[in-house]
């Protein structure tokens, strides 16, 4: 299934690319489990796996649509799997982290709110220095291929983002805010790390932006 982001304050989202977020990355999965059903009910078994991301168990800054298309089908997946048990279909849900996919190149649409902009930079340059370092997507394969072949009712099968969840788990949700808080602030560090990297992202045009003001 085809996965789509869309990045960026909401406030900067129109109405139509908020719709394009739910249709692909909902009712787009939706769509073919309801076709696929009435073969499966009728053979009384079969396995549904949803490929999805820890996006929909951690909403982080500026992924406010894009999370929510994720927590979505997190409560679809989770809902279905009791009512297709009457029929012996499984419901399984793969939550990848981050792996080299080619999604922030391929499939990433940004927003903009000139209200945002210096904190969203900042969330940007982080999301291309991870990217970078990401490693190859054959865990996820490899957690699918179990999923598919697993009897058992287990649900999620979270692949590389354990430590998060249990970060989440343990600590009070004021550590989780702090974190998020003081990501989108720390731009120095981010630029130094991209420019090592040679990955080109705003930080050389804010650059060029500050030098222009202060010689003004």
């Amino acid at each position: 299934m085809q996965d789509t982001g869309c990045f960026g304050p909401l406030e900067g989202a129109a109405a139509a690319e908020f719709e394009a977020q739910i249709r692909t990355n909902l009712l787009g999965p939706a769509s073919v489990i309801c076709h696929v059903l009435p073969v499966m009910r009728a053979r009384r078994t079969g396995v549904i796996v949803n490929v999805w991301s820890m996006a929909g168990r951690v909403a982080t800054p500026f992924m406010s649509s894009y999370n929510a298309s994720k927590f979505a089908l997190e409560g679809l997946s989770e809902s279905l799997r009791y009512e297709l048990s009457l029929h012996g279909i499984r419901v399984k849900l793969v939550e990848p982290a981050h792996f080299k996919t080619g999604f922030v190149e391929r499939s990433l649409k940004l927003t903009s709110h000139a209200a945002y902009d210096a904190q969203f930079n900042n969330y940007m340059g982080w999301v291309r220095k991870e990217d970078a370092k990401a490693p190859e997507p054959t865990p996820v394969a490899e957690a699918i291929y179990r999923a598919a072949n697993d009897t058992s009712h287990r649900l999620r099968y979270p692949v590389k983002g354990k430590l998060m969840l249990a970060v989440i788990a343990l600590f009070p949700d004021s550590v989780w805010r702090l974190l998020n808080e003081q990501g989108m602030k720390r731009r120095t560090l981010i630029c130094q790390a991209l420019s090592s990297a040679k990955i080109p992202d705003s930080c050389s045009r804010q650059k060029h932006s500050d030098k222009t003001q202060r010689s003004r």
